[in-house]
C-alpha cells in the first residue's frame, strides 16, 4: 500500500493507493475542519492553563544542566553547623543519574562528638523537573524547586565508626589530576569541607556506589552514605564490619 499526501492546511487531500486498480479520496469534511481549529486554538490556550503546551511537548527539548543544578541548591540548600560548637563541618551531596539525590551534613562539636543530619528526595531531581517542563512548557528553577520536597531526619550513628572515618579522610591520598573519562551511568560526588580559617571543595564523578576505579575520595564518600543509610535502619548500635568500597 501507497499513500501520497497532497498540500495545503486544511484543504488537503491523501490518496491512499491500495493498488493500480482503485483509489479513495480522503478529504475533511467542512465539520471536521471546524473540530480541527478548536482542537488547534485549545493547544494554544493549554499554556496559559497549567495543562501540557504545544511548546512542552517537544519532548526533544530538556531542561538545561545550569536549571537542573539551581534546582538541586534550591531543594537541598546549604545548611551549615553551628559554629559556636562545632569544629568543623563535611556537607556531602550525591547526584546519581538514576535515583533520589541525597544530602548528608556532618557537624563534628567541640566536645568531641558528631552529628549527622540526612535529607534525600523522593524521586531524581532530573526526572522530575523534565516531567514539569513538559507539563508547564516553563524552565523556572524557583517554580521547579518548590514541587520538589526532602525528607530530612537526624541520624543517630556510631560514634566510634564515625570516627573511624574521619581518621580516614584525614589521611586520604589522592592526584590532583583526576580521571579524564566520561561517566555515563554514575553519579556526582560534592563535598564541601569548612572550618574556622579554611574551606574545600571538591566536585567528582564515580560509580554509584563507589568502586576501586574511583578516587580514593569517591569511595569514601559511598561509604559513609552507605554507612549513614545502615545507621538509619539499624540504629547506632555496634561498629559495622564488612563493606569497603
Amino acid at each position: 500500500m501507497q499513500g501520497t499526501v497532497g498540500s495545503g492546511r486544511f484543504g488537503a487531500c491523501s490518496t491512499v493507493r491500495a493498488d493500480s486498480m482503485c483509489s479513495m479520496r480522503l478529504c475533511p469534511s467542512p465539520l471536521a475542519r471546524s473540530l480541527k481549529a478548536i482542537i488547534a486554538a485549545s493547544m494554544l490556550l493549554a499554556a496559559s492553563n497549567g495543562t501540557p503546551s504545544a511548546l512542552a511537548a517537544d519532548e526533544d527539548r530538556t531542561p538545561s544542566s545550569a536549571t537542573y543544578h539551581r534546582v538541586v541548591e534550591l531543594v537541598f540548600g546549604s545548611p551549615e553547623c553551628d559554629r559556636s560548637t562545632s569544629s568543623y563541618s563535611l556537607l556531602m551531596r550525591f547526584l546519581p543519574t538514576q535515583g533520589p539525590e541525597s544530602q548528608i551534613l556532618i557537624c563534628r562539636h567541640k566536645k568531641g562528638d558528631f552529628e549527622v543530619t540526612y535529607q534525600v528526595t523522593p524521586e531524581n531531581i532530573d526526572h522530575r523537573i523534565l516531567e514539569i517542563y513538559r507539563w508547564t512548557g516553563r524552565e523556572d528553577p524557583q517554580e521547579m524547586a518548590a514541587k520538589i520536597k526532602t525528607a530530612k531526619t537526624t541520624v543517630e550513628v556510631n560514634q566510634l565508626e564515625m570516627r573511624r572515618l574521619m581518621t580516614r579522610y584525614s589521611g586520604l591520598r589522592f592526584s590532583p589530576l583526576f580521571d579524564t573519562s566520561v561517566i555515563m551511568d554514575g553519579a556526582s560526588y560534592q563535598l564541601w569541607f569548612t572550618a574556622a580559617s579554611n574551606k574545600a571543595h571538591y566536585s567528582l564523578s564515580g560509580s554509584l556506589n563507589g568502586s576501586l576505579k574511583d578516587p580514593p575520595l569517591v569511595r569514601w564518600m559511598a561509604e559513609v552514605r552507605y554507612f549513614v543509610d545502615q545507621s538509619q535502619l539499624r540504629g547506632p548500635g555496634t561498629p559495622r564490619r564488612g563493606r569497603t568500597p
